[in-house]
């Protein structure tokens, strides 16, 4: 888990790992696309220099050499996939299928209209992403111009950038610092959503589904939230709340929700539905406003809000994905 204090730092070592495209030529295993076969297809050998397509145990490269676009029109599998700042080109894989990188994927100029999916970390800093992204490890944003699906095994580090975000299942952190982000789908999210900066916008419905203790942290505005709810397969969880946050449609809770100093959480919108299974704790400086009513609490205690469970109401227990 990383905290917030080591974004800076820990971006920084993701592209400094991933980022070595000036000896790329040098390097034995590494194939580059060349274009210019008289076709886009990724399995035209004339389309990469040195007359071959990649195996799957190699590096694959589009930088300033690489003319053109390219057509993934097969099932890919790679050793990493590194996109340079200099290639103007457009490297797409539909319909043919997914893009798929054993280790790692860094994008740094553009346009992938793919389905990507990496093993390790992905690296995105520049360029335009569309699509859907899956990592078996960390996801970092430094820039570019993201329209995705997105789902990750490690951690998301948003720094910069463009970002809408369809949806998608989380097992490690959200850290955001900065960026435009337009969130429009389900989230799942198994650690901490932890925001220090950037700006949010949508009405997404959030779901933490984690088994340990989580954190959500709405930042210094409010977000506003259409489902909101602490689920996991065994009630008991607990999620710590910071920030503003307003539910515009149901509130569903079945471990503990802990609303911290400053905090608040708002469920009066019209239509919203409150289920709450477990508890809610405020501290004595937080609110928790439920259909046009002020819970307050005095200085000196919290207060615990419980309603039982509502009759045929069945919250998704489990993420789809």
């Amino acid at each position: 888990m990383i905290s917030c204090l080591q974004l800076d730092s820990y971006l920084q070592q993701l592209l400094e790992q991933n980022s070595k495209l000036e000896t790329t030529e040098n390097l034995e295993g590494t194939i580059v696309w060349k274009g210019g076969g008289g076709d886009e297809r990724w399995s035209n050998p004339l389309n990469w220099w040195g007359k071959r397509v990649p195996l799957p145990g190699e590096r694959v490269v589009f930088d300033g050499r690489s003319i053109g676009d390219a057509v993934v029109d097969c099932e890919v599998t790679v050793k990493s996939l590194e996109i340079s700042s200099e290639y103007i080109g457009t490297v797409t894989s539909w319909p043919a299928g997914c893009l798929r990188a054993r280790k790692t994927i860094l994008i740094r100029g553009g346009v992938v209209n793919a389905r990507l999916q990496a093993l390790g970390d992905v690296v995105l800093a520049g360029g335009v992403v569309n699509g859907s992204l899956e990592a078996g490890g960390n996801v970092a944003i430094a820039s570019g111009n993201i329209h995705c699906y997105l789902s990750a095994n490690g951690d998301v580090i948003i720094e910069n950038g463009e970002l809408v975000w369809y949806g998608g299942k989380i097992k490690g952190d959200v850290l955001l610092s900065g960026g435009n982000i337009f969130l429009a789908g389900c989230y799942y999210f198994e650690g901490d959503f932890q925001r220090t900066g950037g700006k949010i916008s949508g009405t997404p419905s959030f779901y933490f589904i984690g088994n340990r203790p989580q954190t959500f942290n709405a930042g210094a505005d409010k977000i506003n939230l259409w489902d909101f709810s602490v689920l996991t397969s065994r009630f008991g969880s607990e999620l710590n709340l910071n920030g503003q946050v307003n539910v515009c449609g149901c509130f569903c809770n079945t471990g503990t929700v802990k609303v911290l100093d400053g905090a608040v959480l708002e469920i009066a919108a019209e239509g919203s539905r409150y289920y709450n299974m477990g508890t809610i704790i405020a501290s004595s400086t937080a609110k928790v406003i439920r259909q046009k009513l002020l819970v307050a609490v005095s200085e000196s205690e919290d207060v615990s809000l419980r309603a039982s469970a509502i009759k045929g109401f069945a919250p998704p227990l489990s993420s789809p994905l």
